[in-house]
């Protein structure tokens, strides 16, 4: 039997959706994929994993499989135990038991988020960003204040870790690359007040 582990993830602040899946057969990994898929809410996002990792099990000729989700309100509504009152997910539900009739045998089954770490951080390594390298220079300010200057100029504070430009104001980075330089120039200058 085929074991296949499927996540999905919400980012919040774009509201955009990823989906990841992990198919293992006799412990070897047979196939894993991640990718973005538009907006969605997480449990949308949980059901189209659900439903990318049955269309993978059917590409791959797959006739029997076990599906783990750490979303319980999909696993239960999958498995009839919970009703699906949300209009949205109706048609992801009905998608999910149309799929079900190309397996002789397939079930699904809810496991803890950390038992899904290796799906579940790749579903959301689709939207970390990595900052690029800064070239700008640092003039320090105050003990713990820099300006730093390239095409434009920000400040950063390493007591708050905080700076003034808009990938850190926006939180699409923390830190952003103008702390991670400031650290880069002087590691004695990165701490952490508790």
């Amino acid at each position: 039997m085929y074991l296949a582990f499927s996540d999905g993830y919400a980012h919040r602040p774009s509201g955009q959706a990823s989906v990841a899946y992990l198919i293992i057969k006799d412990e070897k990994v047979v196939s894993e994929h991640a990718t973005k898929i538009g907006k969605a809410s997480i449990h949308e996002a949980e059901y189209q994993a659900i439903l990318t990792t049955m269309q993978k099990l059917i590409s791959l000729g797959v006739r029997e499989a076990c599906i783990y989700s750490d979303d319980a309100l999909a696993v239960n509504q999958i498995n009839e135990a919970w009703l699906t009152l949300d209009e949205k997910l109706k048609p992801l539900l009905e998608e999910v038991s149309r799929l079900k009739s190309n397996f002789d045998t397939i079930s699904f089954s809810w496991i803890p988020e950390e038992e899904n770490s290796r799906v579940s951080s790749q579903s959301k390594k689709c939207f970390t960003v990595k900052p690029r390298p800064y070239t700008g220079y640092i003039e320090r300010t105050g003990p713990f204040q820099f300006l730093v200057k390239g095409d434009h100029e920000y400040v950063v504070d390493l007591v708050m870790s905080t700076c003034t430009c808009p990938a850190y104001r926006n939180r699409s980075t923390v830190p952003c690359k103008h702390i991670l330089f400031v650290r880069e120039q002087d590691p004695a200058m990165d701490f952490e007040i508790l």
